[in-house]
């Protein structure tokens, strides 16, 4: 029978709070212990040591809001990777996949590698914040406008309004983000003729469906989490917040009036409309398509 050092009672193993130390911070964790049922001198001995540690590091981990060692192993085997294969998968040397799974705690710089290399959802979001904040320069493409969140929210906002309020009129069902990426198109056109630069500042590719916000996926997601508009099905928008006029200028503002003034009634006929603007006939497809194009195009006209 093992006895307390400190009133020779007896030392009983059990799971029990210990408190641990890492990197200067204190943690108490749930682990196995060995516990005076006298006094209740609590430590933890040689064998459950590692386990321990581990513990204490994952708290560490979970208090910083890095991926816990047990979170890195369960990744790992979701994709079916040995512990050299997800290191190749990294580019990480195995030893350090080894140790964080053992419970080293990873530099904040790894954590978000991990994250960005195996997981979707963290992946865009990145490439959402890098859209917004490093999205490349002001230029042809954006139609010579820094991309405004506040103004592509408000826009989306006043076309789905809009939409959502005649759908009932056409006889064939609306695909409402579709109709709603095209008169943003329509609508940055306009004021790119008239003024110079676009409203919203949002880069268009060309697909097999014409001009298309780019990376408008990542785009429409922020525009539910911000509670802007919802998807109802996958064809089918609903504005759920008030717009804000107060984010345009007043020309921008008769640019989302004329656009939709135009196209109001032939909203089944808009994709296809699209197709005609000769700025997206003389783009490649899937290539951004230039502003400059749109500008170029109006002055062979007058």
């Amino acid at each position: 029978m093992a006895e307390c050092l400190r009133c020779s009672g007896e030392l009983k193993q059990r799971v029990a709070s210990v408190e641990g130390e890492y990197d200067g911070e204190n943690f108490t964790v749930k682990t196995d212990a060995v516990v005076c049922a006298k006094c209740g001198f609590t430590t933890v001995d040689a064998q459950h040591l590692d386990e321990f540690y581990k513990h204490v590091a994952d708290a560490y981990r979970v208090s910083h809001k890095l991926l816990t060692s047990t979170e890195i192993r369960a990744i790992r085997l979701q994709m079916k990777k040995s512990q050299e294969e997800f290191s190749h998968y990294l580019g990480v040397g195995i030893a350090s996949v080894k140790r964080w799974e053992l419970g080293k705690v990873q530099d904040p710089a790894y954590d978000e590698l991990i994250r960005l290399k195996t997981n979707y959802a963290y992946a865009q979001k990145n490439q959402f914040g890098v859209l917004l904040n490093q999205g490349g320069p002001c230029d042809e493409y954006t139609g010579w406008r820094h991309f405004s969140v506040a103004r592509f929210e408000q826009a989306s906002l006043y076309f789905v309004s809009a939409i959502q309020d005649t759908v009932k009129k056409y006889k064939k069902k609306l695909h409402m983000p579709l109709v709603n990426n095209k008169l943003l198109w329509f609508a940055d056109c306009f004021n790119v003729k008239e003024e110079g630069q676009s409203i919203t500042g949002l880069r268009y590719a060309r697909i097999d469906r014409g001009p298309v916000p780019d990376d408008y996926k990542i785009l429409y997601r922020l525009l539910q989490d911000d509670k802007v508009i919802q998807y109802v099905d996958s064809e089918t928008l609903k504005a759920v917040s008030e717009f804000n006029p107060s984010v345009f200028a007043k020309e921008e503002l008769a640019a989302l009036n004329t656009t939709w003034d135009k196209f109001k009634d032939c909203l089944d006929k808009v994709e296809d409309l699209s197709h005609d603007e000769r700025a997206c006939k003389d783009t490649p497809m899937y290539a951004l398509i230039s502003f400059d194009k749109v500008r170029r195009s109006t002055k062979k006209k007058q």
